[in-house]
């Protein structure tokens, strides 16, 4: 039989592993133009925030601000040099909200 100190270290990890999203929606950069860029997928909402990942591998954070023709538009909130087409881009699990105030839910942002 496991002792108890184990099944508290067991018990932990579960509660861990319970906060893990093992699913990942990536999409990609496919345009920009001025400094909106236009991305591919993964579907996301207005104020979602997205990482999207330059050509030296630094990540940039980016907002949702609209949609075109299948394509969700961002407007980076850091400075976009290295961003072009094909560029990865994933939704961050955190959302600012409206321009009364900071509020923010969900984990914090992780950089890759």
């Amino acid at each position: 039989m496991p002792s108890d100190s184990l099944r508290e270290h067991l018990r932990a990890h579960a509660a861990r592993l319970a906060q893990i999203d093992p699913i990942r929606s990536l999409g990609k950069v496919a345009d920009c133009v001025g400094l909106v860029v236009e991305s591919e997928g993964p579907s996301a909402s207005i104020g979602d925030l997205c990482d999207i990942q330059g050509t030296e591998g630094e990540v940039r954070l980016a907002q949702v601000i609209g949609f075109r023709e299948n394509r969700v538009l961002l407007m980076p909130l850091e400075e976009p040099q290295g961003l072009q087409p094909g560029a990865r881009r994933e939704n961050e699990e955190i959302r600012i909200a409206g321009a009364g105030g900071a509020r923010v839910t969900g984990p914090r942002r992780r950089r890759v």
